[in-house]
């Protein structure tokens, strides 16, 4: 179903600690007459004075109530930034580009190397948030030295450790990290091996680095 007219907005909530919000995404949701968002993400907002209204189903769901309320301001809270790994582009495939305003916001990709102390233009990011694990690796991995995994769920094990066979056949040895819940106050980035990668307790918070090993002086 296609949303037209929509006074539309899709902000980057940041990582996850309300410092980490930029001051234009929190002038952005004072301003809202109608907010969206995953309940932890309007958490992060008790003063707003919109209409809220939790995602927490299917996201056709979300386009229809977004439908109902098209003649008002509308902001989609999303985590992280719009443009990694999010339902931003879900929703600007039903409103319409032209029709949404998107603001981004501090990705927890950023976050994670940020704590290893190291850049990141070069990283490949794949999520397995989804059940279907099989299509996240695409393309030629040779030339591939750092790469940023978003964990998904419990079941995640068997993708990371064929992922790191696999690197290890083409690239030698690698470092492992895990970040779980950055910048909130439970937050870890601990250094694993590949024993522990296959039952590690990954949730939604949680992104394995790996980096081939010589990057890290």
């Amino acid at each position: 179903m296609a949303v037209t007219k929509s006074r539309l907005s899709i902000v980057g909530c940041g990582p996850g600690a309300k410092e980490f919000v930029s001051p234009i995404v929190r002038e952005t949701i004072d301003q809202a007459e109608v907010l969206f968002g995953a309940p932890h993400l309007l958490a992060l907002f008790p003063d707003s004075q919109s209409e809220r209204i939790p995602v927490t189903g299917k996201i056709s769901e979300m386009i229809d109530a977004i439908a109902a309320r098209r003649h008002r301001n509308i902001v989609v809270a999303v985590s992280g930034d719009p443009g990694i790994s999010s339902l931003a582009q879900s929703v600007v495939q039903h409103v319409g580009r032209s029709e949404c305003h998107v603001l981004p916001g501090i990705s927890s990709v950023q976050v994670a190397f940020s704590r290893i102390a190291l850049d990141w233009a070069d990283a490949r990011i794949l999520s397995i948030h989804g059940s279907n694990k099989s299509n996240v690796v695409q393309g030629d991995l040779t030339y591939v030295n750092k790469i940023a995994v978003l964990t998904g769920g419990r079941d995640s094990g068997p993708f990371l450790t064929e992922l790191l066979q696999q690197l290890q056949q083409t690239k030698g040895e690698w470092i492992l990290f895990a970040c779980e819940n950055l910048t909130l106050q439970d937050e870890r980035v601990v250094c694993i091996d590949a024993a522990e990668l296959a039952s590690y307790p990954q949730c939604s918070r949680t992104i394995i680095l790996f980096i081939q090993k010589g990057l890290l002086a």
